[in-house]
């Protein structure tokens, strides 16, 4: 139901204080029609992306592309794809700031407010 999941992410903004939903894996947001970007934040061992999803309240497209941009500045974590090489024989090197990747480093977390 979309007024209901609308509500309850309404809610979590708000009681929380809260701009932007940081998850591994969610799709909460979208029966409630509000925005998400997916950003890349490391490799499984067998060399295969995995990524962040951010999630904003209606309108927050704007402050989510910062957030996203300024995520994958700090993180660094994307690899350019050889599309040259065999892709199941590349294992990407994967950097990135060590405090950003523990703030993912579980299933969801909420960041307050980035001042972006």
């Amino acid at each position: 139901n979309p007024a209901q999941a609308r509500a309850a992410l309404d809610t979590l903004f708000e009681s929380q204080a809260i701009d932007i939903i940081v998850s591994m894996v969610s799709q909460s947001y979208a029966p409630a029609g509000y925005p998400a970007l997916t950003v890349p934040f490391g490799y499984y061992s067998a060399g295969t992306p995995e990524s962040v999803v951010f999630v904003g309240g209606f309108m927050s497209e704007p402050q989510l592309l910062a957030v996203g941009y300024a995520y994958e500045q700090a993180t660094k974590a994307r690899v350019a794809p050889d599309l040259a090489a065999e892709p199941w024989k590349v294992t990407p090197d994967v950097g990135g700031d060590e405090e950003i990747n523990t703030v993912v480093s579980g299933s969801t977390h909420i960041l307050s407010r980035w001042g972006l």
